[in-house]
């Protein structure tokens, strides 16, 4: 898709006919309706969204960068993120300074305790859910709960949504 992506915007940037072939997508038409036309600016980066390793191989490959998802925390950056970034893009000739990481993390924000107390809730909600994803679980593993992963994601399959956030202690909120 990102392949693709580069070959609509080098030919609305050049001129040069579309004819992308890929394995999943094609592209050889291009009509003047479509296109911008030359705009006489850098191609424009693109950004994949990840969390587990083999997107966040993919996004070092084949993106210009890569947004994570709230569900990550600072440990996750530092020893699963950062390194599996690290080796895919030192393995395609690539480096940080040119690979933008952004996003990762909940924050919970207002005007005074009492709404930061509610933020926090919607947070501890926010964790039980994106907790009980399966392909997720690398973060809770991480933490030493990859149990509680599963026991969400076994609530999650009986519709127990509004009890799982009772099941995120404080220590792992902060």
């Amino acid at each position: 898709y990102i392949e693709s992506l580069r070959a609509i915007f080098r030919c609305w940037e050049t001129g040069e006919k579309l004819n992308y072939h890929g394995k999943y997508y094609n592209f050889s038409l291009m009509t003047p309706e479509f296109s911008p036309g030359p705009q006489g600016l850098p191609m424009p980066p693109i950004a994949m969204a990840a969390v587990g390793p083999l997107m966040l191989k993919t996004a070092a490959r084949v993106a210009d960068s890569v947004r994570l998802h709230g569900f990550a925390t600072r440990d996750y950056l530092e020893k699963v993120v950062r390194p599996v970034l690290a080796q895919e893009l030192e393995a395609a000739g690539k480096s940080f300074e040119h690979f933008e990481v952004t996003g990762g993390g909940f924050v919970a924000t207002g005007p005074d305790a009492a709404t930061v107390k509610e933020e926090v809730e919607k947070v501890r909600y926010r964790v039980a859910f994106y907790g009980s994803t399966p392909a997720y679980r690398g973060v809770f593993d991480l933490h030493g709960v990859g149990d509680l992963g599963i026991r969400l994601t076994e609530m999650s399959k009986q519709g127990k949504w509004g009890e799982m956030a009772a099941l995120i202690p404080d220590d792992l909120l902060d």
